[in-house]
């Protein structure tokens, strides 16, 4: 996350979206609450997404429910519309 930081900072977006790839790649249990902080901090929006889908497949043992992984996009937007 350090280098997505850093890519930002320095508006290399090539790079940013680099980070964003690799992360995504590598996001496992073990991660993704830390990914997921950073990828708020930094407003990567589909790592984001990717971070909360992954959080709910490990809530649910392997599957993904799109329809809670909609309603709480909507929330951490800033409310339901």
């Amino acid at each position: 996350m350090q280098l997505m930081y850093l890519a930002k900072k320095y508006m290399l977006p090539s790079l940013a979206d680099r980070c964003s790839a690799n992360l995504e790649t590598n996001l496992d249990a073990s991660n993704v609450f830390h990914v997921l902080q950073d990828a708020q901090k930094y407003e990567e929006k589909d790592l984001l997404d990717h971070c909360m889908l992954e959080s709910n497949r490990e809530r649910n043992g392997g599957s993904c429910e799109i329809g809670w992984f909609r309603d709480n996009r909507e929330v951490s937007a800033g409310g339901i519309s």
